[in-house]
């Protein structure tokens, strides 16, 4: 019932009432993202209505539907953003169909991935397993989470926690500098809180009924610190979503599949309501709560990534592909410009400069990045790629919830992140995204066997 009702809203309502706005400035443009917006809400319901949890597919759709569907229409009717000025209309036919054609990828592959898993769990009975959290190594992370915190708000001035984001950010490039280690600390600070805290969360399940308690006071100590240096006033939406969704998740948000659905009903109310409202302190605190309609929201630099990909589109046609050099950017985010000055920048920022923008701090979705590096072939294979990986990650999270509480480390974190990922530039969010990966590896190591004969209690 959920999923046949969400269907109808998503697919029909929605899409009717767009078009009752006003005539269509771009017939043969506006019906092809209305098929973007008609794929991607049958696939939000299809989340809703499975028994299981697609806990990143349900993040990829709401992307989708919301910055890449609804927007997109809107900005047709309305406006396109104040950020991306002289959007060429002229090939806006061909950006809905850069889009539309990468979701078609997305659903091959992530379809390849679930007749794979099926071949497999076909030949031998299938045992969920959950990779259990190393005791020793989550403490020894904690530790030095809190240090860094201590570092991270010692250089940045306790009293810039909670500046605006301007304010903030300003103290951080004093502070740490903007070379890669100082963005990697300013990572590691905060994102590693957030691991910290998944972690002591599955300590604490896995330590249930046998005697070996964890300490009550360290996970809210954890928590505390946490909402000092991400909080909703200073920090980035995404930064600040990705964390409290995280939490929530390591406190048994996804336990059911009933909680799940809450969450995703939730997230997609949240994405159009209250996202654009977490950035009223972006520039000044004595900014007053203006109460703008989802319609004016989106019509915003919030919901900038159609007309990026149209942007992309259009340079790729006076300048060719990049064969790669914005991927090696993004591979190798971690040499600093003084050794590779002719790094590449942000593919967000590089469209702007192909665009002559003054305002260079604009998204490239994944689309973008993908077409910008190999064109046609890069945006198929590459999205193809990215379907078949995200529902592996979901099924692995589904076994592992089918016996635990919580899904694993990571999928308690990356569902909400792949915001940024989708959005992009994919150079911006790779620090943060190494910090996660690494340190959840750390925390999850193996235990080492007890020495042969020596029984470990």
């Amino acid at each position: 019932m959920l999923a046949s009702f969400a269907a109808i809203t998503l697919c029909i309502v929605v899409p009717v009432l767009l078009w009752s706005l006003g005539p269509a400035a771009d017939p043969a443009a506006e019906t092809v993202i209305t098929l973007t917006l008609v794929v991607a809400g049958l696939r939000y319901a299809w989340v809703l209505g499975s028994g299981e949890r697609h806990l990143h597919e349900m993040v990829l759709w709401l992307f989708v539907y919301t910055f890449l569907g609804i927007a997109p229409l809107l900005q047709y009717r309305i406006k396109f953003p104040g950020t991306t000025p002289n959007v060429n209309l002229d090939i806006g036919l061909e950006g809905a169909l850069i889009v539309l054609v990468g979701c078609i990828a997305l659903i091959v592959g992530s379809a390849a991935g679930a007749l794979g898993q099926r071949r497999t769990e076909g030949t031998v009975e299938r045992v969920p397993s959950v990779r259990h959290v190393n005791g020793r190594n989550t403490y020894i992370w904690t530790a030095i989470a809190l240090g860094l915190a201590a570092v991270y708000a010692i250089r940045v001035g306790p009293a810039s926690l909670f500046a605006s984001r301007s304010d903030l950010k300003a103290s951080q490039a004093e502070g740490l500098g903007t070379d890669p280690l100082g963005t990697l600390v300013s990572a590691a600070a905060r994102m590693g809180l957030v691991v910290a805290f998944v972690a002591l969360m599955h300590l604490r399940n896995q330590r249930k009924g046998s005697g070996d308690r964890l300490p009550r006071a360290l996970p809210v100590i954890i928590l505390i610190t946490l909402a000092v240096l991400v909080n909703p006033v200073s920090s980035a939406r995404y930064t600040f979503g990705t964390a409290f969704l995280a939490v929530l998740g390591a406190l048994g948000a996804y336990a059911t599949v009933r909680r799940f659905r809450t969450v995703a009903v939730s997230s997609l109310v949240g994405i159009v309501f209250l996202f654009p409202l977490l950035d009223t302190f972006r520039r000044s605190l004595d900014s007053t709560v203006q109460l703008e309609s989802p319609l004016d929201s989106m019509t915003t630099g919030d919901f900038d990534a159609f007309a990026q990909i149209i942007n992309t589109a259009e340079m790729v046609r006076a300048e060719g592909v990049a064969w790669g050099t914005q991927l090696l950017g993004v591979l190798f985010f971690w040499v600093p410009r003084s050794i590779w000055p002719t790094k590449p920048i942000d593919t967000g920022a590089e469209i702007a400069e192909f665009k002559l923008y003054r305002f260079k701090n604009l998204s490239a979705p994944l689309w973008s990045e993908f077409f910008v590096n190999f064109g046609w072939v890069g945006l198929i294979v590459g999205m193809i790629l990215v379907g078949f990986l995200l529902r592996r990650l979901d099924r692995r999270a589904e076994l592992t919830l089918r016996v635990s509480p919580l899904p694993g480390v990571v999928a308690c974190i990356t569902p909400f992140y792949m915001l940024i990922l989708l959005r992009g530039s994919l150079l911006q969010a790779m620090v943060n995204l190494f910090v996660i990966l690494a340190v959840s590896w750390f925390v999850t190591r193996p235990q080492p066997a007890p020495p042969t004969g020596v029984i470990r209690h």
